[in-house]
């Protein structure tokens, strides 16, 4: 296994050396988006109110 990947390493480091170093990439290198949390459920106060907290009894 360590040769296949020794290999492997290789042959990406020759592609980067002949082409440029975008052609290859990652699946978990690459995030061009920047990520934003979904708020639709998020409420509008700032602190924490305590009438609007769901009582579980």
């Amino acid at each position: 296994m360590i040769r296949k990947q020794k290999r492997l390493c290789q042959a990406i480091d020759k592609l980067l050396r002949k082409f440029r170093k975008e052609i290859v990439s990652f699946g978990f290198s690459k995030a061009e988006k920047t990520w934003k949390m979904k708020a639709g459920r998020k409420l509008n106060c700032y602190t924490t109110c305590l009438q609007e907290i769901l009582q579980v009894r």
